[in-house]
């Protein structure tokens, strides 16, 4: 019989499958340790020793020895208990033996050999009946709260692909048709040429449209690949902050694309630690104002047209706007005299600012001021929103909606001189006409008045507001509004983004497109040009925050275009 050589090619794709499933296991096993402290039964018993035994046969046949020897102890251990009622230090051990297997395999994979024995003696200890002990050496046990850098690949469905190949099947007939005419031309008259041309162009519409969103399907992962971490997370922090939260999590086989999906994680993990850490009271506290002892953090996940919204909702004391104003005016972010003026939303934004915290004392958890700027900056370069709705003693909704893809985005086309710029849709709430009556100047910066409002004014040159008729594109981004002064808009069209080099590169263009007339238009960053427009006004020592004045007569008579708010 001969022998199966795999040549170092094969090993790779063999390791790169093996950690691929690995880090799958690894994931569900914080769920189903989970399952078995909420509800013991047969059903979760065997799922869990089942991972385990599926890590320690697969680790084997890939020659890592020592993994499996490891995952064959931990279900020894599980099997030792199994039917009976799991205590606390038996789920908080199962926890830290996942954790160890995680960092073994992260060693594993970068070709180091990593100690077990600390994590080992703890088993035998447990078994032993002497209790867990604290300062073994080997691997570190702390509970997992990051997130790793996602594996380079996809696990496609099968129907997903056989969808791509038959459209490509029809692209090859397509072509096909295209040749036939090519060789016909001559013996066709005008009329059949155009006729034959127009139907193979709606064929080739109609399946490239097709392609495109197949294509798409390809790179959304549900969003429960980043949210079923946040169980477990929620579970420790709680217990380390003497608080009892319940986390429910809906909405989880809501699909994002992929790039979003890698870098989502951090950004929600704040969030979820200052609601634990600064939002939902002690059990005391909550008992005393009338509430359940138990907190609620709510985790939920939808589509609102072609955004991904994700919400995270807690019940507990709510953002108090006063000690806001208080620490700002400390820290000499505003005077005394803006903070009267400041509104319920520009005083909730407050902390967004790099280094703004109300904590009275930092902990590991929070504290610093760095954390929800890090959300803000996130959120932000992935061309998302942010905003925040809060009662104060009756808790705190935070909202991103981020595009479901950072490929394809729809987009206002419009020109200013003689150049056709692009704006992200998702970032424009209304578009209106205005003359130059309409038009207001306060501190040399322009301004117009709209639906009891003052909005700021940006123009692409950062000099002159047209004398004529304009169109004015308004934009938001969470609290954020402003006006850019175009002089005609073109309309709406799907754009494929291309991004821009170091050398191409600039601060108020996102990204760059082809139009079907082979042009190149510029993608302008909304946040950018609100930013610059603030930067270069009086108002640069204010948040980031609009509308700037609120109320007063003399509004104007527009003619409204479009309104995307609805």
């Amino acid at each position: 019989m001969n022998e199966i050589k795999l040549t170092d090619s094969d090993m790779a794709e063999l390791r790169t499958a093996f950690f691929m499933q690995t880090e799958e296991i690894l994931d569900n096993l914080q769920q189903q340790i989970m399952a078995v402290e909420n509800n013991p039964d047969e059903t979760n018993w065997k799922a869990l020793k089942r991972s385990f035994h599926t890590l320690k046969g697969d680790s084997k046949a890939m020659g890592f020895d020592g993994l499996s020897t490891f995952a064959h102890k931990v279900e020894d251990f599980i099997t030792g208990l199994n039917g009976r009622d799991p205590d606390k230090t038996f789920i908080d051990l199962l926890f830290e033996c996942a954790d160890s297997l995680k960092t073994f395999c992260d060693a594993l994979a970068d070709g180091k050999k990593p100690d077990v024995s600390g994590i080992l003696l703890k088993i035998d200890c447990h078994r032993k009946g002497n209790g867990v002990t604290r300062n073994e050496e080997g691997l570190s046990l702390r509970p997992d709260k990051t997130f790793s850098k996602s594996l380079p690949f996809l696990k496609i469905e099968p129907e997903r692909v056989d969808r791509i190949m038959n459209l490509v099947g029809e692209l090859v007939i397509g072509r096909s048709m295209m040749s036939r005419i090519t060789t016909d031309i001559d013996n066709l008259d005008k009329d059949q040429i155009s006729s034959r041309l127009d139907a193979l162009n709606l064929s080739f519409e109609r399946t490239l449209s097709d392609l495109q969103r197949s294509v798409m399907k390809v790179r959304m992962l549900p969003v429960a690949v980043v949210f079923r971490r946040f169980p477990r997370i929620v579970r420790d922090l709680s217990a380390e902050n003497g608080k009892i939260i319940r986390l429910r999590i809906q909405g989880e086989n809501t699909e994002i694309d992929k790039s979003i999906v890698d870098v989502i994680g951090e950004p929600l993990l704040h969030i979820i630690r200052n609601a634990i850490d600064h939002g939902i009271e002690t059990p005391e506290e909550r008992k005393a104002s009338g509430k359940k002892e138990e907190g609620l953090l709510c985790l939920r996940a939808f589509h609102q047209g072609n955004q991904m919204v994700i919400e995270i909702e807690d019940d507990g004391r709510g953002v108090d706007t006063e000690r806001l104003k208080e620490n700002a005016v400390q820290k000499g972010i505003v005077s005394m005299d803006d903070a009267k003026k400041m509104s319920i939303g520009e005083t909730t934004n407050l902390i967004f600012l790099s280094g703004f915290s109300t904590a009275r004392s930092i902990t590991e958890v929070s504290g610093r001021g760095v954390g929800m700027n890090i959300v803000k900056d996130v959120v932000e370069s992935l061309r998302g929103i942010i905003d925040i709705t809060s009662e104060k003693g009756k808790g705190t909704t935070i909202s991103l909606r981020l595009p479901l893809t950072l490929a394809i985005i729809k987009a206002i086309l419009f020109t200013y001189g003689n150049e056709i710029y692009a704006l992200p849709l998702i970032s424009v709430t209304e578009i209106i006409r205005v003359f130059p009556q309409n038009l207001e100047t306060i501190a040399g910066s322009p301004v117009i008045r709209h639906r009891e409002s003052v909005i700021p004014l940006i123009t692409m040159d950062g000099k002159s507001v047209n004398n004529g008729k304009s169109f004015i594109i308004l934009i938001g981004i969470a609290q954020m509004r402003a006006g850019l002064i175009t002089e005609r808009i073109i309309g709406e069209e799907e754009l494929v983004i291309k991004a821009l080099d170091d050398r191409t590169s600039t601060g108020i263009a996102s990204g760059a497109s082809i139009l079907g007339d082979g042009r190149v238009v510029l993608i302008l960053d909304p946040l950018y040009l609100m930013k610059k427009r603030m930067h270069d006004t009086e108002y640069k020592n204010h948040p980031p925050l609009s509308p700037l004045i609120k109320g007063g007569k003399g509004g104007y008579h527009a003619s409204c275009i479009m309104d995307h708010t609805s």
